[in-house]
């Protein structure tokens, strides 16, 4: 299956700069190492502090030329590897994925469960709220929704208490830092095509700057572990989301991500 490279570069609930920056570096280095030409959609505008019901007004946009620049790839039967800015554009993203994949199986590695609601939110970012979105558990207007059956949130290690209560009644399975590992993950997923979302931020700090970082995240064997154990014909794409860029010492971070992708693809 050949490969697509998609960089976002709208601002979708971005509130730091250094994310947009981070996608951009991260699909420049990636396009190096996989022989291809990224396909960058957006344009940049500044990072701002609004809640989420004006940062999804105007993140829309973005969103539909996000969506449909995947599905365009998609169509053609690629493996696509995405680098977003935040997680949000995932709200283009994963419905895209649904409705070619309609029993899609979604890793969602992240330090933070992103599974509250406008009702249960006290922050109203709308990065906390991307995994309920896309399962239909609030209303986004997306154009498809992934059953929460299907989503296996990893890594998650900061979840609030009404948080939990919503992952609980929608039975989503969350694996803590210490269980994740491929003897854990290989059967939830089974046969099933794989989408996979990486949050920087759920890596212990140190390994990948992240906006969110939280102590107590899994370290980075843990992760590539697990991407050298997954059977690559049931990945269907990879989202690489959050990377924090820094004004010295990029590459090493970008080491960081290309050993992960190079272990995922190999």
């Amino acid at each position: 299956m050949d490969i697509s490279l998609l960089c976002s570069q709208g601002r979708v609930a971005d509130r730091t700069n250094n994310t947009l920056a981070g996608a951009r570096y991260a699909a420049r280095h990636l396009a190096s190492l996989l022989g291809k030409k990224e396909i960058t959609v957006g344009q940049l505008s500044p990072a701002e502090q609004d809640k989420w019901p004006e940062s999804l007004d105007k993140a829309r946009p973005h969103l539909g030329k996000m969506a449909a620049a995947l599905s365009q790839e998609l169509s053609k039967n690629k493996r696509v590897i995405l680098t977003t800015s935040t997680c949000p554009t995932s709200l283009a993203t994963i419905p895209e994925v649904v409705q070619k994949y309609p029993d899609i199986k979604l890793l969602w590695f992240d330090g933070h469960g992103d599974f509250n609601t406008p009702s249960s939110s006290d922050s109203a970012y709308l990065g906390g709220m991307v995994v309920s979105a896309v399962c239909g558990v609030w209303d986004a207007e997306l154009t498809a929704t992934i059953k929460p059956e299907n989503v296996i949130i990893v890594g998650a290690h900061d979840i609030d208490p009404p948080e939990q209560v919503l992952l609980d009644q929608h039975r989503v399975q969350v694996i803590p830092p210490a269980q994740v590992q491929p003897d854990t993950l290989l059967p939830l997923i089974g046969d099933s095509p794989i989408w996979i979302h990486v949050d920087w931020d759920v890596l212990e700090p140190g390994h990948v700057p992240a906006e969110y970082k939280v102590k107590g995240g899994i370290t980075l064997e843990q992760l590539r572990a697990v991407f050298r154990a997954l059977p690559l014909d049931q990945v269907k794409g990879l989202e690489l989301a959050e990377f924090s860029a820094q004004d010295d010492n990029n590459l090493r971070w970008l080491k960081n991500i290309e050993a992960l992708v190079t272990d995922l693809l190999n």
